[in-house]
């Protein structure tokens, strides 16, 4: 991942969640954060789709990541992430999935 002028080595298992802002992202890692010039849907193209979920328009979680669900939001760690309309349905059937070992 290139972030400024440095190209960054970003190993999947590191990611906690992506964040949008227009062209920048944002890659909230366990140690830190890393800011790219990148669109969501660009990045969401390179990303495995079994490890990561887009649940919201400005938001991408590593599915590994999710410490619990509330109705509206996603918790990884002390970040709460909200959910979008758009991805409930979907993102309610993956998680009960996962849970439940499917």
């Amino acid at each position: 991942m290139r972030s400024a002028s440095i190209y960054e080595k970003v190993f999947f298992n590191d990611i906690l969640f992506i964040e949008a802002r227009q062209n920048y992202m944002t890659v909230h890692l366990e140690k830190g954060k890393l800011m790219a010039l990148l669109t969501i849907k660009s990045l969401e193209e390179q990303l495995p789709v079994p490890k990561f979920l887009r649940i919201h328009k400005s938001y991408i979680i590593s599915l590994d990541k999710i410490n619990s669900m509330r109705e509206n939001e996603i918790v990884i760690g002390t970040h709460k992430i909200p959910i979008g309309k758009n991805y409930k349905d979907q993102i309610l059937k993956i998680v009960n999935d996962r849970l439940i070992g499917k």
